[in-house]
């Protein structure tokens, strides 16, 4: 872990530590190591403790315990999290809908997981949300009342919710921050791109009014009830580099 090199310079591990988040901002477990790492007394030790915590998160365990057997499942791009649970999971079928060319490569790799996938276009989002008994999303980051996402999760999940089809959103370990690094992370990515056209902007605002159900490391549980949020913060890190 890079910015623990600089355990024996506070300035110069807080310098580093904004840096990263400037380049990075819309990834929440970069705030959340940061965090740790900025107010820690012994960096390297806390980074080992990160690193430990990291391979010990129960939540990819956690969705594929709750998948419920043989069920058709659309996701949306390449989710990383939700494919490392799937592909354990060869009774069911995934619908993956294309986006940015993505499409054919989780294909490819649930196909090799022996995993039944099917890659559509995006335009076929209705009849794959028809079809699918469950929609599985994650995001980049999780705030107290929304998310952050890429392209394609939105239409996703508002199809589902027209259509009456759980939608469940992974949230595994530091993906929840608190409300002041959620403002920033907006503040930096959707509020930075407005010179953008809408349609041209890297991440989108997923509202949990359309998340029927959050997997996190205890389960699944009530969009309402995601807390408690992460109440590590640095303040200073809410400066610009």
């Amino acid at each position: 872990m890079a910015l623990s090199s600089f355990g024996r310079d506070p300035a110069a591990l807080l310098t580093a530590a904004r840096r990263l988040l400037d380049r990075q901002p819309a990834l929440a477990p970069l705030w959340w190591m940061a965090s740790r790492l900025v107010i820690a007394p012994e960096p390297a030790a806390q980074a080992r403790t990160i690193i430990d915590l990291v391979q010990r998160d129960p939540t990819k365990d956690q969705l594929v315990a709750h998948i419920p057997p043989s069920s058709v499942v659309a996701i949306s791009g390449a989710p990383e999290t939700i494919l490392d649970a799937i592909e354990s999971r060869g009774d069911i079928m995934v619908l993956v809908i294309d986006v940015d060319g993505l499409g054919p490569v989780v294909a490819r790799r649930l196909d090799r997981a022996e995993v039944a996938v099917e890659c559509l276009d995006a335009s076929r989002i209705g009849g794959a949300v028809s079809e699918a008994d469950l929609v599985l999303v994650d995001a980049a980051s999780i705030g107290p009342s929304a998310c952050l996402v890429e392209p394609g999760v939105v239409p996703l999940a508002a199809t589902a919710k027209v259509m009456g089809c759980d939608l469940w959103l992974v949230a595994d370990i530091g993906r929840v921050l608190p409300e002041a690094y959620w403002r920033q992370i907006v503040a930096r990515t959707v509020d930075a791109d407005r010179d953008l056209e809408v349609w041209l902007q890297d991440w989108e605002v997923l509202s949990h009014g359309l998340v029927s159900g959050v997997i996190t490391a205890q389960g699944l549980v009530s969009p309402s009830d995601i807390g408690p949020f992460d109440s590590v913060m640095a303040p200073e890190l809410l400066a610009a580099s």
